[in-house]
């Protein structure tokens, strides 16, 4: 990932692309596209790969910004430069609002106000309906919220509990009829999103920190659909253009253009030197400098383990930590600091007052995560939260494997321990960069103190990992006062299993070959539900939205087909009995997450063949012969 000066230097030279093109052109919605680029260009940078096919994707609902995109598109050598000065010309591919016939990297043709983010809301219902672990990127102008049909998209956000839709306001508080309060009066844009259950985050839309830190923070949402409202400023870096109505759109002279550049070389300068000529607000430099604060204090104690001091001298500094997330939370930092700092508490036997803060915290943010439970559970302490996720699957997931066999097979928990720190840990990590980093020499921090706090509660032996790299051996023996509380972990798969174990599938038992005891009752109340059920009540009732936007594709399909497999399939995939995966040579990668809900008996890997791009995989009894479930076509894969 680019570092931040990085990220701000490219948004600079994508200002110039905007100026260059309004110039050359002659109009443009200049202010506009000058207010998103910081943001526009974070994204882009951050979580759109053109290689792929599957791939994030960014709408501009606020279509007459496109020059930002032009720009950004640019800087990618996807439009050459020397085509600016056809922008908004006859013929033209850079057309005056986003246009994916000409330009395929052009996500969404948008031009009517309002309509983009409704475009933006579908998009992300068939990402989540194909299972892509991809984003939908929607920016709106705070005009455009006056346009009833927004709202309507959100509530429709939220129904399907979009988490994979990032709602970006561009509030720069200036339309092309005046201030857009003195218009409609709209506040608080915070407010209304919250109530309208989006997870929302507040930012400066300049302040590329703030940007990376929201995009960053988008990632942890599990159920809600992500709102940013980011306060900008219209025609930002420009200085006769900020906060002018003029520059909602309008060309530029010759002397203005050269205004322009001058300011903008300027500003090239101070972002390399590091120099803030803008007043920031208070709280937000006593924000920044809280989190800084933490950010120091977790590398420092990283460090100094590294460099083999003593544990003693990390105390202090721990309780110094825990004032700073006391005051800022977890939502910045990440559930990854989360967890490893709550763990080195653990490891170092803070006081309970202490680690008691870090909790309240956690339940004041309703953070929702297996393991941090366990943890906390482990110490005698409760949470008003009873989780039901783990926040990052991967490798976090993992440890409930260990957690499990500790209670029945101690030996078989060291060795699953030894697996997960050496192997599945960096693995998990990939993406923040750990991996490469470890090779360096003198590279500090890569301690994977949550699978100490494990060995620490469960007694488990770890000897073989003290030569290890990453795992922090002599932290996991520093102190032995602490007595925990191994209790039972109930997870989200146990509730259900207590809830939904029936006997047997009358209708059809054939299927209790392939399916677990535990989701028996639920396949034959679907199966019963199907034929008793109107079309409505039963798509309504099995939220099918997921998998047929409309209850008229739904109908049609069923005219024409029994859709029963596939159903049931979806409903199993949910319960996490079939594993889900794009490609079937990956198989080999995920194989291993691949639940056993049969016990002791043999097993085999079978294959569910639907009539879609997905490759749907389960584990079933070996002695099992059943070819279809319904409609669906059951082949044996080794």
């Amino acid at each position: 990932m680019k570092e931040i000066k990085e990220l701000e230097l490219l948004a600079n030279q994508n200002r110039r692309r905007i100026i260059d093109m309004v110039y050359q052109a002659g109009v443009g919605h200049v202010g506009g596209a000058l207010s998103i680029i910081d943001i526009l260009t974070a994204i882009y940078e951050l979580d759109v790969d053109f290689k792929k096919e599957k791939r994030s994707r960014v709408i501009l609902s606020k279509g007459h910004a496109v020059p930002a995109q032009y720009a950004i598109l640019a800087s990618y050598g996807m439009i050459d430069e020397g085509e600016f000065k056809t922008f908004r010309q006859l013929n033209s591919r850079l057309q005056g609002h986003p246009y994916t016939k000409d330009i395929p990297e052009v996500d969404a043709t948008t031009g009517l106000l309002g309509q983009g983010f409704s475009m933006a809301v579908g998009h992300a219902i068939v990402k989540k309906n194909n299972k892509e672990n991809h984003r939908i990127y929607a920016i709106a102008g705070d005009g455009e919220m006056q346009e009833g049909e927004m709202w309507e998209a959100m509530m429709s956000a939220a129904h399907h509990h979009l988490n994979n839709l990032v709602f970006i306001i561009d509030y720069n508080k200036l339309s092309s009829g005046g201030p857009t309060n003195d218009v409609i009066y709209m506040e608080s844009f915070v407010d209304k999103a919250k109530a309208f259950h989006f997870h929302t985050i507040e930012i400066d839309g300049h302040n590329m920190k703030q940007i990376v830190s929201a995009l960053n923070e988008t990632k942890l949402v599990v159920d809600k659909p992500i709102c940013i409202i980011a306060n900008t400023i219209k025609g930002k870096g420009i200085s006769f253009m900020e906060s002018v109505p003029k520059w909602h759109s309008s060309g530029l002279t010759d002397e203005e253009y050269e205004i322009a550049k001058k300011d903008l070389l300027k500003r090239e300068e101070d972002i390399k030197n590091g120099i803030q000529r803008y007043p920031r607000e208070n709280s937000e430099i006593i924000y920044d400098t809280k989190l800084m604060l933490f950010q120091m204090i977790y590398s420092s104690i990283c460090a100094k383990y590294s460099l083999g001091l003593s544990c003693d001298s990390f105390e202090e500094m721990y309780l110094l930590g825990v004032k700073m997330i006391s005051d800022i939370g977890y939502r910045r930092i990440g559930y990854v600091h989360m967890i490893q700092f709550f763990s080195i508490g653990m490891l170092l036997e803070i006081s309970a007052k202490e680690m008691q803060k870090l909790i309240e915290k956690a339940d004041e943010e309703e953070q929702d995560d297996i393991l941090f439970d366990f943890l906390v559970n482990a110490c005698g302490w409760e949470r008003n939260i009873n989780s039901s996720q783990f926040q990052k699957e991967s490798p976090y997931s993992k440890t409930l494997e260990i957690i499990k066999l500790a209670a029945e097979n101690r030996e078989a928990a060291n060795i699953r321990l030894k697996k997960y720190v050496e192997k599945e840990w960096l693995e998990g990590h990939a993406s923040y960069g750990w991996k490469t980093a470890h090779k360096k020499v003198g590279y500090v921090g890569l301690w994977s103190f949550e699978s100490a706090a494990l060995a620490k509660i469960l007694a488990l032996n770890d000897e073989k990992l003290k030569s290890s790299s990453h795992y922090p051996y002599d932290l996991a023996h520093y102190k032995s006062n602490k007595r925990f509380s191994v209790k039972a972990i109930e997870t989200v798969e146990e509730n259900r299993r207590k809830d939904e174990t029936g006997e047997g599938i009358v209708s059809n038992r054939e299927l209790e070959c392939i399916v677990p005891a535990q989701f028996q009752n639920m396949v034959n109340t679907a199966i019963m539900d199907y034929d008793k059920l109107e079309d409505e009540e039963f798509w309504n009732k099995y939220k099918l939205s997921e998998i047929w936007y409309t209850l008229e594709m739904y109908e049609d399909d069923k005219k024409k087909a029994i859709l029963l497999g596939t159903i049931l399939v979806n409903l199993l995939v949910d319960k996490g009995y079939i594993i889900q995966i794009d490609y079937k040579e990956d198989i080999e990668d995920y194989i291993d997450n691949i639940k056993n809900f049969w016990g002791e008996q043999e097993i085999k890997l079978v294959r569910f063949e639907l009539e879609n791009d997905q490759n749907y995989y389960a584990k079933v009894p070996r002695i099992s012969n059943v070819k279809n479930m319904y409609e669906v076509h059951i082949l044996d894969e080794r």
